[in-house]
């Protein structure tokens, strides 16, 4: 059930079943393979093949196999999302089935809204009154090959309540797309995510009626990448680690290890950046980013940073730890806990680059 009152939920998909198919019978003809798809329909898909084996699953061998690589986008530009594999089988669901199929969404641990948006709310303890908010978007799991539906929704930032005010709640928002997520951004399957995340965001704070001024936006890497894009998009403060604001390095360089392009998605990240840029409306609400310069995002960070126009400030940071991607939040985690308490507190923070 969703949490906010008032909030009608989507009627339950009826069940189509369960469609098995060899990854060949796509490879040999994609074509086909689509208009057998349209025709079946189906709930589940388990797509058969020796090369799904291994601890990288279904994910670690699409990034190395062309033919996996090309299905899971394919199958993720139609809704259909890995949600098991191994063994010799990945599992696909269609994003319609997984509100009523997925236990932490049927037990009620984490709720969606009648948009498809998977969130948690955590409301202050003790009897505190509600003052603030952080809204912290989660970065790609841990395990970048994890093939649970759990790598939507992995949680950072765990110890974030004790290191807050007691009279901060905190909303957690999954990134439900994709193959290893929608970068809380449009896909083709669901061309109105990203309105359905801010218009939760602004519905929370509507809700219990917090001040603008004493909410964060936070997230590392892909959840970063959500923390600047509905900050700007909502005129919200915001910190963000080492955003993800651009597809060609992972899409050139590193073998397209984030599975996006046209495939997928309505938009490249350049180009959703560049309209924000367009379309900021200067609220003075604060911005904080932190970036290395090990971190192959760098550059575009800085520029972007510097070419906001709201108050700006840069941590740039040479931690060693900083080596590549993943990034490491850990090396920054004091700045970063410390950026967002000034944030919510209204304390002042310098404008410019302060090297860490």
């Amino acid at each position: 059930m969703d949490y906010l009152d008032g909030v009608e939920l989507l009627p339950r998909r009826p069940h189509k079943g369960v469609w098995d198919v060899p990854l060949d019978d796509f490879a040999s003809d994609p074509a086909g393979f689509q208009v057998a798809l349209a025709e079946q329909d189906p709930d589940f898909i388990r797509v058969a093949d020796a090369v799904i084996t291994g601890p990288g699953g279904p994910i670690g061998a699409g990034r190395s196999d062309a033919r996996l690589h090309a299905l899971h986008k394919l199958l993720a530009g139609k809704g259909y999302l890995i949600w098991e594999g191994g063994d010799g089988v990945a599992k696909y669901i269609v994003r319609g089935r997984i509100r009523s199929f997925w236990e932490p969404i049927t037990s009620g641990r984490i709720s969606m809204t009648k948009d498809g948006v998977l969130y948690q709310m955590i409301l202050p303890e003790g009897g505190n009154a509600l003052r603030r908010l952080v809204v912290v978007f989660s970065a790609i799991h841990t395990n970048d090959n994890e093939a649970s539906l759990w790598r939507y929704f992995p949680h950072h930032y765990q110890h974030l309540r004790g290191l807050t005010p007691g009279d901060t709640a905190i909303l957690r928002i999954g990134d439900l797309g994709g193959v290893v997520g929608s970068f809380y951004g449009d896909t083709l399957d669901a061309p109105g995510n990203a309105t359905a995340i801010s218009a939760l965001i602004a519905r929370v704070i509507r809700s219990f009626e917090i001040p603008p001024a004493q909410v964060c936006l936070l997230g590392s890497s892909k959840g970063a990448t959500g923390a600047v894009r509905h900050g700007v998009a909502l005129g919200l403060p915001f910190v963000a680690a080492d955003p993800v604001l651009g597809d060609q390095y992972y899409e050139r360089s590193r073998d397209d290890a984030h599975f996006t392009g046209p495939e997928v998605f309505t938009s490249t990240k350049e180009a959703v950046f560049t309209q924000l840029l367009a379309s900021e409306r200067p609220t003075g609400a604060r911005g904080v980013f932190l970036t290395s310069p090990q971190s192959p995002q760098h550059d575009m960070v800085a520029q972007y940073a510097q070419r906001l126009r709201r108050p700006t400030l840069l941590f740039d940071s040479s931690d060693y730890r900083i080596t590549d991607r993943p990034w490491e939040p850990g090396a920054v985690l004091g700045p970063t806990i410390m950026a967002v308490n000034a944030l919510i507190l209204g304390w002042s923070l310098p404008e410019g680059t302060i090297e860490l």
